[in-house]
């Protein structure tokens, strides 16, 4: 299973590189403060409360945020973020065979693959200057 965190890794390299672009001219940063609130629209809607859901549930709900006019590079980040729910979705939900068990390495290497692409996804988030949600289970646990 370690293979498919590589995979993940090695797809989200080029969308790393592509954060730390800066803007060159003020067409670009009149566009910055649309991305900036596209950002913000999606990320507020994946606010989801995780611990409540079942991966399944997580998945389709993110699956159906629309792009509307996010960034491109953050898209495609977003999307293999997604895609990791979907996994985790398929390895929890009952995807695979009758009798098979899932091997704990593999719910661990799934999870690990959401907080990383996670990761990226908050990190242009912030390149576009972007604010993050407090996650909503941390509001839930502060009340």
């Amino acid at each position: 299973m370690r293979a498919s965190v590589s995979l993940v890794l090695l797809l989200l390299t080029p969308l790393a590189s592509a954060a730390h672009a800066s803007p060159a001219d003020s067409d670009i940063v009149v566009r910055a403060d649309v991305a900036r609130s596209e950002i913000e629209r999606i990320l507020n809607a994946d606010n989801l409360d995780t611990e409540q859901l079942s991966p399944q549930d997580v998945a389709d709900l993110l699956a159906s945020i629309p792009r509307g006019r996010a960034p491109d590079d953050f898209w495609q980040a977003y999307q293999i973020h997604v895609d990791a729910w979907v996994h985790l979705a398929e390895l929890t939900d009952g995807e695979m065979d009758e009798g098979d068990d899932v091997p704990p390495e593999a719910l661990d290497n799934a999870e690990g693959a959401i907080n990383l692409t996670f990761d990226l996804v908050e990190s242009i988030a912030r390149s576009y200057g972007a604010k993050i949600p407090i996650p909503i289970g941390e509001v839930r646990r502060m009340a």
